[in-house]
């Protein structure tokens, strides 16, 4: 159960890090999805901390329930949440909880889980963050164009470094693609 997952590896975060009884701990949180792919059932268990799991599905095959969605001519980007909660982080909850959730997934369907570091990079010609919407786009054209995911990395390698230029990486940049065959 990846909510229990997060939710276990909340606890020992903050006790680790001493979060709840000292003033001078560290009190920053970290996001963070956890996903359990059964690739033989074609099935995922998604939990999020402050961070969503996106998938592209072919418009004609059946819908995902999602809090949001972008869509192409061919196919929707589904966009589950996860909960507006680090792991670990300093706050007055004594048991944070996660919510799991189970998707069922098809065939070509393409499953992304990310940090917030490719779209929070900075760059181009007014030196602004690349943006989530403009990312999901890019994952949305893939599909439509039938990339394989060696195609898919290498155009996101490209548009980050033509994104940044000059500029230093801003954050930790990962970004995990699965395409369900």
């Amino acid at each position: 159960n990846a909510g229990k997952f997060l939710q276990y590896l909340d606890v020992a975060v903050r006790e680790n890090l001493k979060q709840k009884e000292e003033s001078n701990a560290i009190k920053d949180g970290m996001d963070l999805s956890m996903c359990f792919l059964n690739k033989k059932a074609k099935t995922i268990e998604f939990s999020g901390a402050n961070n969503p799991i996106y998938i592209v599905r072919h418009k004609d095959n059946p819908t995902i329930p999602h809090d949001k969605i972008l869509a192409s001519s061919s196919h929707i980007l589904y966009e589950i949440k996860g909960d507006k909660q680090p792991i670990g982080g300093w706050d007055h909850e004594a048991v944070k909880s996660f919510t799991n959730h189970q998707i069922s997934l098809l065939e070509g369907d393409v499953v992304y889980v990310i940090t917030d570091g490719y779209p929070d990079q900075f760059g181009g010609p007014k030196n602004k963050k690349f943006k989530y919407k403009e990312l999901k786009r890019m994952f949305l054209d893939f599909s439509e164009k039938s990339l394989s995911m060696n195609e898919q990395k290498t155009i996101l390698e490209k548009e980050l470094i033509d994104w940044k230029g000059d500029l230093e990486q801003t954050d930790d940049i990962c970004i995990i693609g699965v395409r369900i065959e």
